[in-house]
C-alpha cells in the first residue's frame, strides 16, 4: 500500500474515532494515538506503531459489537501494520 493510501486509512480511522468517542476516554485516547501515528508517517515504523497495533487489537475486542464499522476500520489498520512487518 502506498504511503498516501496508508495515510488515508489512518485519517479515516481518526475521523471515525472522533465521531464515535462522545465522552469515551478510551476512544479519545485512540484518536490521539492515531494522530501520533499519522505524524510519524512514513519515517517511524518502530515503537509508536507496535504499541498502536496492540491497542487497536484490544479495542477491536472491546468495541466489536457496539461499533462494527469502526472496528472494521481498526482491523484494516491492524492488517496494514502487519504488512509493514509490525
Amino acid at each position: 500500500m502506498e504511503e498516501r493510501e496508508r495515510r488515508r486509512l489512518l485519517e479515516r480511522l481518526r475521523d471515525e474515532l472522533d465521531s464515535a468517542h462522545a465522552g469515551d476516554p478510551e476512544m479519545k485516547a485512540l484518536s490521539e494515538e492515531t494522530r501520533r501515528a499519522l505524524a510519524a508517517l512514513p519515517a517511524d515504523r518502530g515503537e509508536i506503531y507496535r504499541s498502536f497495533r496492540e491497542r487497536l487489537q484490544r479495542a477491536v475486542k472491546q468495541y466489536g459489537a457496539s461499533h462494527p464499522k469502526l472496528t472494521s476500520t481498526m482491523a484494516q489498520v491492524i492488517d496494514q501494520l502487519g504488512m509493514w512487518g509490525i
